[in-house]
């Protein structure tokens, strides 16, 4: 088992969490030696919206994958309810994110690169009470603050709230 992670703090987790069982490698998939190929399956999640050419990053992963093999990303998608309903305060319009996709921009991406269309749907996100009231309150919803606190004495900060943020997942094949 091979991963890549260009964050120097996750690569020490997840080396951590494989106990000498696979190899993590610190970098980027670009930086990654090129004898690294021929994976069963490459995953992107929450990856894609930060490059600059999302269809060349494709093309670039499917050079990794042996014939077969399977590409799964997971992208905020623009054309979701909840980026609809929340337009300019939807959470996942963040400066980091050089890019956004529809189903369509999406599977148009995949089609540049070469990749078989398997599967799609969007996908709902599990949050803490706690961080969804931070995040709500950064967003300046009013009684957020207040709620978090509340939500703090009943000790429920800790608890899984679902939350359908406006996700957009895909699965190809090479």
């Amino acid at each position: 088992m091979v991963g890549v992670e260009p964050a120097a703090a996750l690569c020490q987790r997840a080396a951590a969490a494989l106990g000498g069982r696979g190899e993590v490698i610190c970098g980027t998939l670009e930086d990654a030696p090129s004898h690294l190929a021929g994976f069963d399956a490459v995953t992107l999640w929450d990856v894609l919206e930060h490059v600059e050419r999302p269809a060349d990053f494709l093309s670039a992963c499917v050079a990794r994958l042996r014939p077969g093999g399977h590409l799964l990303v997971n992208v905020p998608d623009l054309e979701s309810l909840p980026a609809r309903m929340m337009g300019a305060r939807w959470p996942l319009l963040l400066p980091e994110h050089l890019n956004y996709f529809s189903p369509a921009s999406l599977r148009h991406c995949a089609a540049l690169a070469g990749l078989e269309w398997r599967a799609a749907g969007r996908r709902r996100a599990a949050f803490s009470v706690d961080y969804v009231f931070y995040r709500l309150a950064q967003h300046g919803i009013p009684l957020a603050p207040t709620a978090r606190r509340l939500a703090r004495r009943l000790r429920m900060s800790r608890r899984l709230i679902v939350v359908p943020l406006g996700e957009l997942y895909a699965v190809w094949r090479r």
